[in-house]
């Protein structure tokens, strides 16, 4: 059981030796939940599952499989809260280099510990750790990179999450909204706050959304076939919006599925920009088809209604 302010800690080195020798100095420091890692994969899989969630790392910066460098970029993307200590016998200069390198994804680097280390060293480093908490700033949001998308797209790890729409009368759910996920390998899944406004950027958006209609209408279908019958919600970026073969690709995707269009919505978020000649274009094609049209976030962009 941790007591309240204490934090959770993950000791992360391929040594047993060393694990065991750090554990017994924070159980003596009074840490009641030490948890150990053998290598950065399982550092990672231990940062997933651990309830309550790990507040500080130790981490080796030399490992197996993937060593303690590579999990920081992961760590930064889907645990930017947790505090890191780097230990390690490589040369000053590189740990130097690494430690740098975190701060700069983000991460909290209370300090660098050189092998042996000492009790004292960690005792300081808790306390560090503590103080740090009293007065810590925001954390800092890591996105991912173009071609980490492009890894996720091409190996079939774009995933859809449904949020349910239901009726304030009586709580019945009449639709779902389709969530976009990216599933890392190591990280479990990972929200779309990381990645969509990279993936506008770099022009990723049309095959993005052109992946989670799919596999969203297809769904919906699936459960229509199964008795359960649902409205479909998809939000359409502003890259998509002016692609003028979008209403093909949206019939294309209903038929396969056997779904009937009107069940399906194209949420348009008002705050994208202008109104443009392929926004009309598209927006009267998927109504004439008998798709339905909304405006997303209605309200925080400019002339709400003329929009609508």
């Amino acid at each position: 059981m941790t007591a309240a302010g204490e934090p959770v800690v993950l000791v992360a080195d391929d040594s047993a030796a060393v694990r065991g020798l750090l554990c017994e100095m924070l159980r003596r420091q009074g840490i009641g939940q030490v948890l150990e890692a053998s290598d950065g994969v399982s550092a990672l899989r231990v940062l997933r599952e651990a309830s309550p969630p790990v507040n500080l790392m130790f981490c080796d910066l030399h490992m197996p499989h993937l060593d303690g460098v590579n999990p920081l970029r992961r760590i930064a993307l889907a645990f930017p809260g947790v505090s890191i200590v780097l230990f390690s016998g490589l040369d000053a200069r590189l740990v130097r280099s690494v430690r740098q390198m975190s701060e700069q994804l983000g991460l909290e680097v209370l300090g660098v510990v050189g092998k042996p280390f000492s009790e004292e060293e960690v005792q300081s480093l808790l306390a560090r750790y503590h103080r740090a908490r009293r007065g810590r700033e925001p954390v800092r949001k890591l996105d991912l990179t173009a071609e980490e998308i492009e890894a996720a797209l091409r190996e079939n790890r774009i995933e859809v999450f449904y949020q349910p729409q239901t009726r304030l009368s009586d709580g019945r759910a009449e639709g779902v909204e389709a969530l976009v996920r990216l599933r890392d390998p190591h990280l479990g899944v990972i929200g779309a706050t990381a990645f969509v406004d990279v993936a506008e950027a770099a022009g990723l958006m049309p095959a993005l959304t052109r992946r989670v209609a799919e596999l969203a209408v297809e769904q919906v279908g699936r459960w229509a076939r199964d008795g359960l019958e649902f409205n479909l919600s998809i939000n359409l970026a502003p890259s998509v919006l002016r692609r003028l073969n979008l209403p093909e690709f949206a019939c294309e995707c209903a038929q396969r599925a056997g779904l009937a269009r009107e069940r399906i919505t194209f949420e348009i978020t008002e705050a994208f920009g202008p109104i443009g000649t392929e926004l009309l274009h598209n927006a009267a094609r998927l109504r004439m088809q008998g798709f339905r049209l909304s405006v997303d976030d209605f309200g925080t962009g400019d002339s709400g209604l003329m929009r609508l």
